[in-house]
């Protein structure tokens, strides 16, 4: 924590406040996690719960909910910071310490959140305060409705590549992983400007076919022990960094999937399992990857994307290659 800046946003952060982890709201240890959490109210005055998912590295995901029910959030914190935070996230404020309850939030995790927030906040403030603090308002907010997730909400939440509390950095394999996407990222979109010329729509496309043929073929011809756990791992960390480039999480991963999809059906037909392999499949995806990342019709380009089609097959061999050695 000394160490750390004091401060309200991190200095270099990206992405929106609290919401991306690469700008998690800066907060004293564990203790000063709980007490900024429990001193927000939406912005109509309801106070919220909170309780700790896990962290991504060094950052911890807390998710939240307000007293009524009525509005579910992810929000980052990082912990290691001389002193709490002045601001707060979008859609929230601090409230008055006189109408709410002092602590509202926990850094345990709930497994049936929030319903069993009551019994994790007597036993947090009976050890840092040595009173069992459970006010008449969390009482009542508990027992007189039920919460229930929004589909949207814990389909996000399952998609968090939640590591469990780390002392350093998350698995390296995760970061190289990043990196490996962002070398790939920028020697397509070169090919695409500087090559072809139908230039760049979308940056975020060419990230998501960096990342889905990365996936493939880690899947079908990485190390012996890959498994689609960890495939599971590495595509949440990549999607989680484009967060930090401000884009909408749930978009992205809509988005992503569907790319997946396209992306596997062409290396399938460019990789049979009788080891047949045709050129003109090459050319097919590379028309394709070009529309997807250019935003416009290939059409005009064919010569060119058909001659540069070799680049892609750089790419995949670049990329198994890379599957073997780094993420084992």
């Amino acid at each position: 924590m000394d160490h750390g800046e004091a401060c309200d946003i991190i200095q270099g952060a990206e992405g929106e406040f609290g919401r991306s982890f690469k700008n998690p709201i800066p907060v004293n240890g564990p203790i000063g996690e709980v007490l900024y959490l429990s001193s927000l109210a939406s912005n109509d005055g309801n106070f919220i719960f909170a309780h700790r998912l896990g962290a991504i590295g060094d950052i911890d995901v807390f998710e939240i909910v307000t007293a009524d029910g009525e509005q579910w959030d992810i929000l980052f914190l990082d912990m290691y910071h001389p002193r709490k935070s002045k601001i707060t996230p979008n859609g929230y404020k601090f409230r008055e310490q006189a109408t709410a309850p002092i602590i509202t939030a926990t850094n345990r995790t709930i497994p049936v959140f929030p319903n069993q927030m009551r019994e994790a906040i007597t036993e947090f403030s009976k050890s840092i305060l040595g009173v069992p603090l459970v006010s008449k308002e969390i009482r009542l907010a508990l027992a007189e409705r039920q919460f229930r997730r929004p589909k949207d909400f814990k389909a996000l939440l399952d998609f968090l590549p939640l590591d469990g509390r780390l002392t350093n950095v998350p698995d390296q394999r995760l970061i190289l992983a990043s990196q490996h996407v962002t070398s790939q990222v920028a020697t397509i979109e070169a090919v695409l400007n500087n090559k072809i010329g139908c230039g760049v729509g979308d940056p975020v496309e060419s990230a998501y076919f960096a990342l889905a043929s990365l996936t493939y073929l880690y899947l079908r011809y990485g190390p012996k022990d890959r498994n689609a756990d960890f495939a599971d791992r590495f595509q949440k960390y990549v999607l989680m960094d484009l967060v930090g480039q401000n884009v909408n999480l749930d978009r992205s991963i809509a988005r992503y999937r569907n790319r997946y999809l396209e992306y596997r059906n062409l290396m399938d037909a460019m990789f049979p399992d009788d080891g047949s392999f045709s050129n003109h499949d090459m050319i097919t995806a590379m028309l394709h990857v070009t529309e997807a990342i250019s935003g416009v019709s290939a059409r005009p380009y064919m010569l060119k994307v058909a001659e540069l089609s070799v680049v892609l097959a750089a790419i995949f061999q670049d990329s198994i290659e890379f599957a073997k050695g780094n993420l084992k």
